[in-house]
């Protein structure tokens, strides 16, 4: 029962992983602004068809 829930749990926290180090990369030099924006709008997007 719990190995099951494991896998559904670690697709999700995969993904999640992905931005939060762009995110803070990103945060760490905010030099523009646009391109912030952007780099959230790629991963967006490939969690969407993921799920």
């Amino acid at each position: 029962m719990s190995e099951a829930m494991t896998p559904p749990v670690q697709k999700p926290a995969a993904a999640f992983l992905s931005p939060t180090p762009d995110f803070k990369m990103g945060g760490l030099l905010p030099q523009t602004p646009g391109d912030v924006s952007d780099s959230l709008a790629l991963p967006s997007p490939s969690t969407n068809p993921d799920s």
